[in-house]
């Protein structure tokens, strides 16, 4: 095979009738250095010919058929091991990509040294339509992100739509066989720890949700539970890889996901437990544990526009454990900065609720006068009434421009 600057590996098996789309949007690529190996695992419907197909049509297409069923980390080591180029990027068959989506990753890894993985944003389809939905990513624009943290708490990276420097990739130890359900949420971990990713905000991943996604049987087979607290407990245990407050923050979900605490509440139990070694390697790293915990609290559920949310606490709560970390670390500009912003995020929240309930377009006065205008025989002056509450000053000003904007101006403020 021809050595390319991405190898994409596409693993399938008896997924046939969802490989022309795929394809097609690989092959669609505006970035074309890449190659692509198709590794067929044992599949008795009809993918060899469709593959065949492809193979005939794009060099680059190189289709290979396991004679056994391997498994998927079976087939995706083979590939690996066929293939040598710098970045890569595993594409289960039934997932696609938008056009710019190697572009957008391949640069991002170019221009960020730095940077292990790049991953697009992306939404969920059906195989039934385009019925795109949202998914929760704790980033708002493009950028290099510390990820290590925040993926204790979940994944959001499916395996799709990140681009891995191969050498890095290997560094991190690969594909770990142990895990059926989790390997690629195990492994952004893994890689987490060896440097920073990049987030493309722009939407070029599709993840396709259909009655037989293999993710979704383990999933209600309660698979996922079981290697969600396993991998907590390797990252516990793995003193070399994690720094202190990752490898508690790793505990601390571990207690949430068995216990049904809110996250926050078991951070305050750990803090305050009574044995004598857990206290003390706390003690050691207690700021950034609790802006750890934090963090991933405010940052993966977005409560501070939210409110409340179940699993990981509130907003007041989390605004907490920050004020507990400065008075440990009084220096911490982290935990200062992060207090500022969702504290700042608190107040747009209250501004936009309010605004949405009371606040005037500009063409509303102009409405109110026409249809009184049709009773009176003079123009009405509208007298506005201004009801000031304490720590309400913020927003003063934008309830004034919102009056002073209004096309019709007979009008008077008290």
């Amino acid at each position: 095979m021809n050595q390319s600057k991405v190898d994409v590996i596409i693993p399938c098996y008896n997924y046939g009738h969802f490989l022309d789309e795929c394809l097609q949007s690989v092959i669609s690529q505006v970035f074309e250095d890449f190659s692509v190996t198709l590794i067929d695992n044992a599949s008795t419907d009809d993918t060899q010919q469709r593959a065949e197909k492809w193979a005939q049509q794009d060099k680059r297409i190189h289709y290979i058929r396991n004679k056994e069923n391997l498994g998927f980390h079976g087939s995706v080591n083979k590939a690996l091991a066929m293939t040598c180029a710098e970045f890569v990027v595993v594409l289960p068959v039934d997932d696609y990509w938008g056009p710019l989506f190697l572009q957008s990753t391949v640069t991002a890894l170019e221009e960020n040294p730095e940077a292990v993985m790049a991953y697009s944003n992306w939404e969920i389809t059906a195989d039934t339509g385009f019925d795109y939905q949202r998914v929760h990513i704790p980033h708002t624009e493009s950028g290099l992100v510390n990820d290590r943290d925040l993926l204790i708490m979940h994944n959001w990276i499916p395996l799709s739509f990140g681009v891995f420097k191969r050498q890095e990739f290997e560094k991190s130890g690969g594909i770990n066989p142990l895990f059926s359900s989790l390997g690629d949420y195990e492994l952004w971990l893994r890689m987490s720890a060896e440097g920073a990713f990049y987030y493309c905000h722009d939407v070029q991943g599709y993840l396709r949700e259909h009655e037989k996604n293999w993710s979704k049987e383990l999933g209600e087979s309660g698979q996922s539970a079981y290697e969600y607290i396993y991998t907590a407990d390797l990252v516990f245990a793995d003193r070399e890889r994690w720094p202190l407050h990752t490898r508690y923050l790793a505990k601390a979900r571990q207690i949430q996901y068995l216990s049904g605490d809110a996250l926050t509440k078991v951070a305050r139990k750990m803090c305050r437990s009574s044995d004598p070694v857990f206290a003390f390697d706390l003690n050691e790293c207690k700021a950034e544990f609790l802006y750890a915990v934090a963090e991933a609290a405010l940052r993966n559920t977005e409560i501070g526009l939210k409110g409340s949310v179940g699993r990981y606490g509130s907003f007041s709560e989390a605004i907490a454990l920050l004020d507990d970390a400065l008075k440990s670390k009084p220096d911490f500009e982290q935990a200062a900065a992060l207090k500022t912003e969702f504290k700042s995020a608190e107040l747009n929240t209250v501004y936009k609720t309010w605004i949405g309930l009371h606040g005037l377009q500009e063409i509303d006065g102009q409405i109110f006068a026409e249809r009184m205008m049709m009773q009176w025989q003079k123009n009405p002056v509208f007298h506005c009434v201004l009801f000031l509450m304490p720590g309400e000053d913020a927003l003063l000003a934008d309830t004034l421009y919102s009056i002073a904007g209004q096309m019709y101006q007979d009008w008077k403020i008290t």
